[in-house]
C-alpha cells in the first residue's frame, strides 16, 4: 500500500551499504541492495523496446502491485525511482522454480490464494506467471512477483498456471461458474475502480478500462460462497 511505498522511498534515499546482483529475467537487471534504513530489490530496465518499452514495464510493476494489494493478493510493494527503474520490497522465501521442477500441486493451485492470484493474472493480463515469477514466503503464503509485462494483450493472463478455474474446458471462453463469491467480486470491483486515478496519473487509463472490462465479463459467473 501507500505506506509501504513511502517506506521504500525512505530506504532508497538512505545511504547504500552494499549491492548484490540477483538472477533476473531477460527484461531487467535485478540487485539486492542493503541501505542504512533497510533492504530492497532494485530493477533496472534497459533502454530498449526489444521486449517492452522500459517506461511501460515500470508502470506495469507499480500499478500491478497496487492492483494486487487492492485484491488482497500478496505481492511486494513497488516504488518508481525513474523512467527505467523501480525498487521493491524484499520477500523472504523462494520461487517455485527454486523449490521444484514440476507443476505445483493442486493444494497450491486450488487454494484461495492460488485462485486469487489467477484472477489477478487474468485481470492485469499478465502473460508471464512462470515458476520463477511467484514465490512462497517463509509463512507459506503465495507471493506474485515480476509484473513488468502485465497489461499487455487482452487475454494474456489465461495462460497463468493459477487461472485454470476461470477458463472453460475447451480453453476458448470463460468458465460458466467461477468459485469466487459474488460478494468478493463486488468488493474487488469497488477497490479496483478506486484505482482509476492512479492509472490516469500514470497515463495508463486504457489499462484500467481493459482491466475493468475483464472483471465485468467474469463477475456474473461468480457463484462461490463466502469464506
Amino acid at each position: 500500500g501507500a505506506d509501504a511505498e513511502t517506506n521504500l522511498a525512505a530506504v532508497n534515499d538512505s545511504p547504500l551499504k552494499s549491492s548484490t546482483p540477483l538472477g533476473g529475467g531477460l527484461s531487467a537487471s535485478t540487485k539486492l541492495e542493503e541501505h542504512e534504513k533497510g533492504s530492497l530489490v532494485r530493477k533496472d530496465f534497459p533502454p530498449s523496446d526489444a521486449i517492452r518499452a522500459p517506461e511501460k514495464q515500470v508502470a506495469a510493476e507499480v500499478l500491478g502491485s497496487q492492483v494486487a494489494h487492492a485484491m488482497g493478493v500478496d505481492a511486494p510493494a513497488v516504488h518508481k525511482v525513474g523512467d527505467h527503474s523501480v525498487v521493491m520490497e524484499k520477500v523472504s522465501g523462494k520461487t517455485w522454480a527454486e523449490q521444484a521442477a514440476t507443476r505445483p500441486p493442486a493444494s497450491i493451485i486450488e487454494s484461495r490464494q492460488g485462485k486469487m492470484l489467477g484472477l489477478f493474472d487474468v485481470l492485469v493480463a499478465n502473460p508471464d506467471r512462470n515458476h520463477g515469477n511467484w514465490m512462497t514466503d517463509d509463512d507459506g503464503n503465495i507471493v506474485g512477483i515480476d509484473h513488468g509485462l502485465a497489461f499487455g494483450g487482452w487475454s494474456a493472463g489465461v495462460g497463468s498456471p493459477f487461472a485454470g478455474h476461470l477458463v472453460n474446458a475447451e480453453g476458448n471462453n470463460w468458465a460458466n461458474s467461477i468459485d469466487i463469491s459474488p460478494g468478493d467480486m463486488a468488493t474487488i470491483r469497488s477497490r479496483l475502480d478506486s484505482l482509476g486515478p492512479a492509472f490516469r496519473d500514470a497515463g495508463r487509463s486504457d489499462w484500467h478500462s481493459d482491466m475493468m472490462e475483464r472483471l465485468d465479463a467474469l463477475a456474473p459467473r461468480a457463484t462461490g460462497t463466502e469464506d
